[in-house]
C-alpha cells in the first residue's frame, strides 16, 4: 500500500520525462531518457484528478449557490480563511473523494512513465490530516503507479520538498509552486487552463496529459543535454590545466 511521506521525504530519486499516449516513438523517447533521470512528481487536485469539479458541485447542493471563477481562483469558498477550511474539512468529511475522478489521459500518461521506468510521486497542497484520503484517491484512480504521496499543506513551499527528492520535472496547476520549481532549477509545466492560472504568463503550458507528455519529454531532454555539455566542459577544463 501507498503511503503518504508527508513534506520531509523518506527516499531520494533522481531525475525524469515523458512524450505522447499511445505512440511507439514516444515510449522509446522515455526509456532513452530514463538512464539518469528517474524521478517525476505531480500535483494532484486539478493535475491528475478532477478536484475543483466535484467540489464545486457540493458546493452548489449545500449552499445553493455556484462559486463564481473570482472567488474560485483565489480559493476563497467561505468568507473568510477558517470557513473555507471548515468547508474543504465538510467535503472531505461527507467523502465526497470517492466521487473524484482521474482527468482524461492522466491515468494512460502516468502508465506509460511509470512502464517506462520512472519513479512517480505526487507532491500535493492537501493536509497530511485527510491523507486517507488521498491515499485512498491516488490507489483507486492511479493502482500501483506512485511510490509516494507528499501532502504538505497549503502554505508550504513545494519546491523544498522537490529538491529532497531530486525531482527532475514537476507538473502542477498552480502558478505558485511552478514558478517556486523552477527558481530553485527544476523543469516545470504550468498544467491546463483554469481561472487561478489563466492570466498567468508561463513558457511551458500544457492543455493536457498528451501535451504535457510532449513537452516534458523535451524539457529533460534539453536538462540531459545541458548536464552531458557540463561534464564535457568540465572534462575539458581539467585536460587543458593538465597540459598546461
Amino acid at each position: 500500500m501507498i503511503r503518504d511521506a508527508g513534506p520531509v521525504p523518506a527516499v531520494r530519486g533522481g531525475r525524469g520525462p515523458r512524450g505522447r499516449p499511445h505512440s511507439r516513438d514516444a515510449l522509446r523517447n522515455l526509456c532513452q531518457l530514463v538512464q539518469d533521470m528517474t524521478t517525476i512528481a505531480l500535483d494532484l487536485d486539478d493535475t491528475l484528478v478532477d478536484t475543483t469539479r466535484v467540489l464545486l458541485d457540493w458546493f452548489e447542493a449545500r449552499t445553493g449557490r455556484r462559486l463564481p471563477d473570482e472567488k474560485l481562483a483565489t480559493y476563497e469558498l467561505g468568507a473568510d480563511a477558517a470557513e473555507t477550511d471548515a468547508l474543504v474539512a465538510a467535503f472531505h468529511a461527507d467523502r465526497m473523494d470517492r466521487e473524484i475522478a482521474a482527468l482524461d489521459g492522466a491515468a494512460e500518461a502516468c502508465r506509460q512513465l511509470a512502464t517506462s521506468g520512472f519513479r512517480l510521486v505526487v507532491v500535493t497542497s492537501r493536509k497530511a490530516e485527510i491523507s486517507a484520503h488521498t491515499i485512498d484517491l491516488v490507489e483507486r484512480c492511479f493502482p500501483a503507479t506512485f511510490a509516494e504521496i507528499h501532502s504538505i499543506g497549503y502554505t508550504a513551499d513545494k519546491a523544498v520538498t522537490l529538491r529532497d527528492l531530486d525531482v527532475a520535472l514537476f507538473v502542477d496547476d498552480h502558478f505558485r509552486h511552478v514558478a517556486q520549481a523552477a527558481s530553485a532549477g527544476i523543469p516545470s509545466i504550468l498544467f491546463r487552463d483554469l481561472p487561478w492560472n489563466r492570466n498567468r504568463a508561463w513558457p511551458h503550458r500544457a492543455a493536457d496529459w498528451a501535451e504535457a507528455l510532449a513537452l516534458g519529454t523535451a524539457l529533460l531532454r534539453a536538462a540531459r543535454n545541458n548536464v552531458e555539455d557540463a561534464a564535457l566542459l568540465r572534462r575539458g577544463s581539467s585536460i587543458f590545466q593538465r597540459s598546461g
